[in-house]
């Protein structure tokens, strides 16, 4: 029965996250997960909290909006690109300054 409680709640939480997620503005909320990804990248925040929310929300919600689509998922995945491509451009130069320095 506690298995079965619990399930029912899980789904009330769905439900509720859902419901918000629909109701504030997708700018919003792609901002926010854009810039702690951005720290996620860049080395600020090694928890990866924004990408495993990215990715609970793309496998959870309907990302069936138009402008989630054609908008801020591209607009945030080519970032995350450029920025994986500076931060292991400097990852690099870091490596060869020290091995210069030895």
């Amino acid at each position: 029965m506690h298995q079965v409680l619990l399930s029912n709640y899980s789904v009330q939480i769905l439900i509720a996250a859902s419901a918000l997620y629909e109701a504030v503005e997708p700018n919003v909320v792609w901002r926010q997960l854009f810039g702690a990804v951005r720290n996620e990248i860049l080395g600020t925040n090694l928890t990866h909290e924004g990408t495993k929310l990215i990715q609970f929300i793309l496998q959870t919600f309907r990302a069936h909006d138009e402008e989630v689509q054609r908008v801020h998922l591209p607009l945030c995945f080519t970032a995350f690109l450029e920025l994986l491509k500076v931060s292991l451009h400097l990852s690099n130069v870091a490596i060869i300054d020290l091995s210069v320095n030895v």
